[in-house]
């Protein structure tokens, strides 16, 4: 937990982990064994497992939060597109208008809605392409998922 450690940015909850640790493990030992005796190695290793997934979710919380909005809203997007909204897709397209009718709720914003597009439709992201055919704006959607992508164009890696 050191100065630059992996849970520096949630270090209050990371300071108290090995205490809640104990804490779970004698509720689970109460709870199967009964008040009384020493805390078995069994427990206590069950107690360290449920700890550790609280504090790796704080960390994931507190990251997830310190992202740009429109970065959320790109992972949201493509997570709807490659999901539930799959359905709504024709040939692999679906209008802007749609997805601000049908689509995530915090996307039925125009403004958030087109920041999200534009970084899913980015170059070095390539998980979407605007086309407009008429007077109509459609997304056509790639086949292949995002999330790696995500990752590396919000932090400017390769």
């Amino acid at each position: 937990m050191g100065e630059f450690g992996e849970f520096i940015a949630v270090r209050d909850v990371a300071a108290k982990s090995a205490e809640n640790a104990a804490r779970i493990a004698g509720v689970f030992q109460v709870f199967e064994q009964g008040v009384g005796g020493d805390l078995l190695p069994e427990y206590m290793k069950s107690g360290i497992a449920v700890a550790a997934w609280h504090l790796a979710e704080a960390s994931r919380l507190f990251f997830e939060t310190e992202k740009p909005e429109e970065l959320q809203d790109a992972e949201l997007l493509s997570e709807w597109l490659t999901t539930d909204g799959r359905c709504h897709l024709d040939d692999g397209r679906i209008s802007l208008g749609r997805i601000l009718q049908i689509g995530p709720y915090r996307l039925r914003n125009k403004q958030r809605r087109d920041q999200a597009v534009m970084v899913l439709a980015d170059d070095d992201v390539c998980h979407i392409r605007l086309i407009e055919e008429g007077r109509s704006k459609l997304i056509e959607v790639s086949n292949f998922s995002i999330t790696p992508w995500i990752a590396s164009y919000s932090t400017g890696l390769p």
